[in-house]
C-alpha cells in the first residue's frame, strides 16, 4: 500500500497543479464553463488523493483499510461537503438524465472524519444513480433523529431502465463499513419498482 500510495502521488499532484493552473487562468483565459470544469478536476483528484493518504497512514486500518479521524464538522462544513460530493457526480447524473439536488432546510453538525464522509455520501450517489430511471430525481437531505444526524440520499421517478450497472455492491459494502467506524449506521432500500433509498446516521453534536 505504501508503494501504491507513492506511485499515485505523483501524478495526482501533476493532475491538481495542472488543473489548479486551467482555474486560476494561468496559460490564459478560459471559458467560464472550461474554468468550472478545471475546478471540478481539482476537486476530484483532491479527494483521491486524500484516499490514498488516508489509506497508507500508518495505524489500524479497519474500515477500507485506514485509520479513521473523528472531528467536529459544523452545520457549514457539513452543507459544503454534500454540495461539493453532489457537484463531482453531477455530470454522471446529466449523463443518466437525472435531477440531482441537495436539499439542507437547517444544516447540522456532526462528528465524522471528514474524508470517509464524504467517500460515504459519493459512492450513495453513484448508487442511486445506477438504480434510478432516466427522468427521476435524486435528492440528498439531512434531520435530526434522537441524537443522531440522519442523513438521506432518496431517488425515484422516471421511467424505462436505469443506465448504470448494478455493478459488484464494493461501494455500498464500503460506505458500510465507514457508517459504523465513525459509529453509525446505514441502510440501504431498493424497492422493486426503481430509485433507492440510502440512511445514513451518525453522531449530531451537541445543540448551542
Amino acid at each position: 500500500m505504501a508503494l501504491l500510495g507513492h506511485e499515485l502521488r505523483t501524478p495526482l499532484n501533476a493532475v491538481l497543479g495542472y488543473a489548479e493552473a486551467m482555474r486560476l487562468e494561468v496559460f490564459g483565459p478560459l471559458p467560464e464553463p472550461y474554468r468550472r470544469q478545471a475546478g471540478l478536476i481539482h476537486a476530484a483528484a483532491s479527494h483521491l488523493l486524500a484516499l490514498v493518504d488516508a489509506m497508507t497512514a500508518p495505524g489500524g486500518a479497519e474500515a477500507g483499510g485506514r485509520s479513521l479521524i473523528l472531528e467536529r464538522l459544523d452545520p457549514a462544513d457539513v452543507e459544503t461537503l454534500l454540495k461539493d460530493a453532489a457537484r463531482l457526480l453531477a455530470p454522471s447524473a446529466r449523463s443518466a438524465r437525472l435531477e440531482l439536488r441537495v436539499v439542507v432546510g437547517r444544516a447540522l453538525g456532526l462528528r465524522a472524519d471528514r474524508v470517509a464522509l464524504n467517500e460515504v455520501v459519493i459512492n450513495l450517489i453513484d448508487n442511486a444513480v445506477k438504480f434510478t430511471a432516466p427522468g427521476g430525481a435524486i435528492a440528498i437531505s439531512l434531520d435530526r433523529e434522537g441524537g443522531d444526524v440522519r442523513l438521506t440520499v432518496e431517488s425515484g421517478g422516471g421511467e424505462g431502465t436505469p443506465a448504470g450497472r448494478a455493478g459488484s455492491g464494493l461501494g455500498l459494502r464500503l460506505a458500510h463499513a465507514l457508517s459504523e467506524a465513525m459509529g453509525g449506521s446505514l441502510t440501504v432500500d431498493l424497492p422493486p419498482q426503481g430509485g433507492a433509498r440510502a440512511v445514513v446516521r451518525l453522531p449530531s453534536l451537541a445543540e448551542p
